[in-house]
């Protein structure tokens, strides 16, 4: 009699998960785990161009989740294809486009066993003051030449450049050996920032974040000895100095891409300003 009633049972319980009104209990226990994941970003607010850092926590060991970006109901953009660690865990980021409008953004991680969301504001970019320092390598007082740099803006830890700038400084300081110039209406925003002079080799600042009010940033010495402005010292430079070696401003053949140090004339300090550069290229 008990084993007919085993039977029974087991043949009612066959039956409810055919019907699907009967869930076994590790896919309970499973489903519980998914339902508890959840992925969030280190700031609730961002820039354009800025890096969003995000993490998910708690999904299955191993899955694979897509994460993808929203502004309400509308599809933005894919992120990344990720698959969870064993303990069903990840972390990744991605650069914010300069095309976004301003607005509250969601990323959604979704796997075949659950997703999981987290939200974001993208605020606008108010100008601000850049002002740039820095020192040319060599250069002695009175300093008095024309000084023409390339600052190029890249989106932070990308080399994807979204703006670039010219600036000429026909002078600097009559007591100093520092320069400058300034950008009175720079975008707001986290940036790495590339500054080349025309003899110099380019020079890479990191992480800077530039704010409404003014924002500083020293480049320190720029390294001279590219004539020709290929962002690196070689032979090449070395022909450019060669063929203007002792002439002088005005005269037949004088090439100012060789006069390194600005007094006007090619001679043995530029030459040696190359030498000590020689080999190397930029961004410093």
């Amino acid at each position: 009699m008990k084993t007919s009633l085993q039977r029974i049972a087991w043949l009612l319980v066959f039956l409810f998960i055919l019907d699907g009104s009967f869930t076994p209990p590790l896919f309970v226990e499973a489903q519980a785990e998914i339902q508890g994941a959840y992925i969030y970003t280190d700031s609730s607010t961002y820039f354009p161009g800025e890096q969003v850092s995000f993490h998910g926590r708690d999904f299955a060991p191993w899955v694979s989740v897509a994460v993808g970006l929203w502004m309400g109901e509308s599809f933005i953009s894919p992120i990344a294809q990720i698959e969870a660690n064993e303990t069903g865990t990840f972390d990744s980021s991605f650069s914010l486009s300069q095309e976004l409008s301003t607005g509250l953004y969601s990323l959604r991680a979704n796997s075949q066993m659950g997703s999981a969301e987290t939200t974001f504001a993208l605020a606008p970019l108010s100008p601000g003051i850049l002002v740039v320092t820095f020192q040319m390598q060599g250069a002695s007082l009175p300093i008095n030449y024309t000084a023409s740099f390339l600052l190029t803006f890249f989106a932070s830890g990308t080399s994807s450049a979204f703006a670039t700038t010219t600036i000429t400084c026909y002078s600097h300081s009559p007591t100093s050996l520092a320069g400058s110039f300034s950008l009175t209406s720079a975008a707001t925003g986290l940036y790495d920032l590339q500054l080349k002079e025309d003899r110099a080799l380019s020079a890479l600042q990191t992480g800077v974040v530039v704010v409404t009010g003014t924002t500083t940033v020293d480049f320190n010495e720029q390294r001279v000895g590219d004539a020709n402005g290929d962002d690196v010292v070689n032979i090449l430079d070395f022909a450019l100095l060669k063929a203007s070696f002792s002439k002088t401003t005005g005269q037949a053949g004088f090439d100012p891409r060789a006069d390194f140090n600005g007094n006007r004339i090619v001679n043995a300090t530029d030459f040696v300003l190359l030498k000590t550069n020689f080999g190397k290229w930029g961004p410093l």
